[in-house]
């Protein structure tokens, strides 16, 4: 093997790097430099405090990520708590609000992780459809009042702070 400083070992290094391989220095051998992928976050969706996250992984010498999909959630990598093969996954359980994703690539050798670029979104509450109270019926005693209604069904369930009352458009709880 030539000396590193060399005429010939420079001609060597920058011709195998211009052709495509890699120069171990250590060893003296040339491989074969393999291209890594970065994937591309194509979109960021919500549904309710669900975030949808779909990406394109496009083709590189290196195949496909043998180790699947990892993200980074505002910048903290999440590790395999989301990991995944697919292109699409739904991350539910954020707080709501805005949060920004990265997709991370993983190939086996765990030297050529590749990050996407940040695509951030909102995601807002649930809308809660909370139905009117029914009054069915009044009935009259001397001066008493007997008032009956009825509570429809609605995703917000049974009111849990009860019912005021309204006489003439006075509120009787004020």
């Amino acid at each position: 093997m030539p000396h590193p400083k060399s005429s010939l070992w420079r001609f060597a290094t920058i011709f195998f790097v211009c052709c495509g391989f890699v120069l171990n220095l250590s060893t003296g051998k040339a491989y074969s430099a393999e291209t890594y992928a970065t994937p591309v976050l194509d979109s960021v969706t919500t549904s309710g405090s669900d975030f949808i996250l779909e990406w394109t992984q496009p083709a590189s010498s290196a195949g496909d990520p043998d180790g699947g999909f990892d993200f980074l959630i505002d910048g903290v990598d999440t590790n395999a708590t989301h990991r995944t093969t697919g292109s699409k996954t739904v991350i539910s359980g954020l707080s709501l609000g805005k949060h920004c994703f990265q997709v991370q690539a993983r190939w086996d050798n765990g030297q050529n992780y590749r990050n996407s670029s940040a695509v951030c979104a909102s995601s807002a509450q649930a809308t809660l459809d909370y139905a009117t109270p029914v009054l069915d019926s009044v009935t009259t005693s001397g001066s008493d009042f007997t008032l009956a209604w009825t509570q429809p069904a609605s995703s917000a369930g049974d009111p849990d702070g009860g019912f005021d009352f309204l006489i003439d458009g006075v509120d009787t709880n004020a």
